[in-house]
């Protein structure tokens, strides 16, 4: 991932962010799942590799608030490939004493 503090001349603390992913399942887990499916006991979805992106903008509304709104784009969700690519919205606030 990469951040950038300081992205626009107004807002010199404010930070933008990316990061992808990768999230691999161990291969023995897969092979334990292949294996229930071929003895009859599945079906159960094999798991691969989960590919997470997310994008941010941390704002420094004051010296105590910081709000920072993201998005994630979730390919592969759980390592399986037949889910559904999922987007997240989210928001973190952190408040400092």
């Amino acid at each position: 991932g990469l951040f950038y503090t300081g992205p626009f001349d107004a807002r010199p603390r404010d930070e933008l962010g990316f990061a992808v992913g990768r999230t691999h399942v161990n291969s023995r887990v897969a092979d334990g799942q292949a294996l229930q499916n071929a003895v009859g006991v599945g079906p159960v979805p094999v798991q691969g590799s989960e590919y997470p992106v997310e994008l941010y903008y941390g704002l420094y509304a004051t010296q105590w608030l910081t709000l920072r709104p993201n998005i994630q784009y979730i390919h592969h969700p759980g390592g399986i490939s037949q889910n559904r690519d999922v987007v997240v919205l989210g928001l973190k606030t952190e408040v400092k004493f």
